[in-house]
């Protein structure tokens, strides 16, 4: 008889051939009673594998035992090693309740030959054994239990970013370092761990981390935050008031340090660096510019005028309002003064007296006669303190006060004296009224001691007078009166000179044009209507 659970196999396949032969023509009967035997044993038939391993001839107990030794103890012992941040995490296949369906394939495969009837048993054993079966345990795990594993390697090496960052207190800063973030490519990790348990093999494998570098702070951006430019003292002009405007101190921090303390910051985790911020103080304070402001007398000079008639006392008194109308004013660097604008209209109204003047060629009598004495004084101390001359004009004819070529004739609505003041400190005109003289002083700051101003006046021209007789019948014969006293005209030229050490600087001032003014005597009477305006 062939035998079917002889692991050593049969002789030739034609005896196979004549039973199945003897099946399909309907011999099964036959068959039946031939092996009928074969169907009341203990043992797996042959043709069966289970893991590849030939496992015919077992019973069903040895079966069981050999996949329970071979597989499921085994697999006890096998584990996945995950290495992360010199650390090691092992994953034990029973940590994620790992199971082998060995009942289940002991069960499958008793059942072959022993299931139905007599002649399906016969014919799946007959079967089998010209085709072998073959069978492979199944392994289960939780994965819900994997997922645990593998969140708390991630929640292990989980780390946040933080990005470095900076504050800024009353008097340093704190540069703070950050942490990179880094986080567990999960998906990647949990594909090789299930892997490894699909395969039933222990594994190690390194975890593979993303890092997301933190940002480093602004090196510049800080620097401009803690940066405040220091003011230095200064001053500014209002309503002929100089207010001193104190100086302001100003924040710096070493930049070379601040970077490479932020290069540092780059490189390293959870560290703190202190930067000092210093204080600057302006070179100029507000005691500097106190002491500064009108400190020097830059030009004092003095003017002296006679009162014996109703039109000198006019005039003084003319003289004495325009120097009260000018003492006190205050020219910031770099403003002009005006005669004309600081003196205003000369009239009745604002408490100016009739005088004379020189107009239209003549000499004649107007509100505010006199004035111009007080103009000359200003544009003397003008040049005498070295200030820029705008606008000067000499009289149509020459005055007694002051030098040819230094004196400056006014007129309301036309002619002005104009000067700026070109120095880098407040300008005080001071007018000090005395007995029949005024005293101006420029008060300001010298910002040239060692110089030296010298004005020089030159004549070039020289126009003689004329006399000129008028036959008048109303006086007596031989009888001459003088009507107009005569002057001599003058073409001059001056300049101003400017010498500090060895330094010397000249500049030519505007020349001076004075007409003659001839002298009339009269031998009889005639008036002459002009318009007037003030020329002295």
């Amino acid at each position: 008889m062939l035998n079917l659970f002889d692991k050593r196999g049969v002789s030739s396949i034609s005896i196979i051939l004549i039973f199945l032969a003897l099946l399909l023509i309907g011999a099964s009967s036959y068959a039946v009673i031939l092996f009928g035997d074969l169907l009341d044993q203990n043992v797996i038939y042959k043709g069966i594998t289970v893991n590849d391993r030939d496992v015919s001839g077992l019973t069903k107990e040895e079966l069981k035992q050999w996949l329970v030794e071979s597989e499921k103890n085994v697999l006890e012992q096998k584990s996945i090693t995950v290495s992360y941040n010199d650390k090691t995490r092992e994953i034990r296949f029973t940590d994620v309740d790992i199971d082998v369906n060995i009942d289940e394939i002991v069960e499958a495969v008793w059942s072959i030959g022993r299931v139905g009837t007599k002649k399906e048993r016969v014919f799946e054993i007959l079967s089998v054994y010209l085709r072998p079966k073959k069978f492979y345990t199944n392994v289960t795990y939780d994965p819900l239990a994997v997922e645990k594993i593998i969140t708390e390697i991630y929640d292990d090496i989980f780390v946040e970013r933080i990005d470095n960052s900076y504050e800024i207190t009353e008097g340093e800063i704190l540069l703070k370092s950050g942490t990179d973030g880094k986080e567990l490519k999960r998906v990647q990790l949990a594909d090789q761990v299930y892997e490894a348990l699909d395969r039933l093999e222990s594994a190690r494998f390194q975890a593979e981390v993303s890092v997301y570098p933190r940002k480093n702070v602004n090196a510049e951006e800080i620097f401009q935050k803690v940066y405040v430019q220091e003011e230095p003292a200064t001053f500014k002009v209002e309503d002929n008031q100089v207010i001193i405007i104190p100086e302001k101190q100003g924040k710096t921090v070493d930049k070379k340090i601040l970077e490479e303390s932020v290069d540092q910051l780059g490189k390293k985790e959870k560290i703190t660096i202190p930067l000092s911020i210093q204080t600057v103080i302006p070179d100029v304070r507000y005691d500097d510019v106190k002491e500064k402001i009108f400190r020097d007398v830059l030009d004092r000079r003095t003017t002296v005028y006679s009162e014996y008639d109703t039109n000198t006392k006019n005039r003084g008194h003319n003289i004495r309002l325009v120097a009260q109308y000018v003492n006190g004013k205050v020219l910031a660097p770099g403003e002009g003064f005006s005669f004309n604008d600081v003196v205003g209209e000369r009239s009745p109204e604002r408490g100016f007296k009739p005088a004379n003047v020189y107009t239209s060629g003549r000499i004649e009598t107007d509100y505010g006669g006199g004035i111009c004495q007080i103009s000359s004084l200003l544009y003397n101390s003008a040049l005498y303190s070295g200030l820029e001359i705008v606008e000067r004009l000499n009289h149509q004819f020459t005055v007694s006060y002051v030098d040819l070529g230094t004196d400056a004739t006014v007129s309301w609505g036309s002619v002005d004296f104009k000067f700026r003041n070109n120095t880098n400190y407040p300008l005080k005109i001071e007018c000090y009224l005395q007995d029949q003289a005024v005293e101006i002083v420029f008060r300001g700051t010298d910002e040239h001691p060692g110089r030296v101003v010298t004005v020089e006046t030159k004549i070039e021209q020289v126009y003689p007078f004329s006399v000129i007789e008028e036959i008048v019948p109303t006086l007596q014969p031989g009888q001459t009166v003088i009507k107009q006293s005569g002057m001599t005209g003058y073409y001059v030229t001056a300049k101003r000179i400017f010498k500090e050490g060895d330094k010397v600087e000249v500049e030519q001032l505007r020349p001076s044009w004075y007409s003659k003014l001839d002298q009339i005597v009269q031998k009889g009477a005639e008036r002459v209507s002009t318009e007037s305006t003030e020329a002295a």
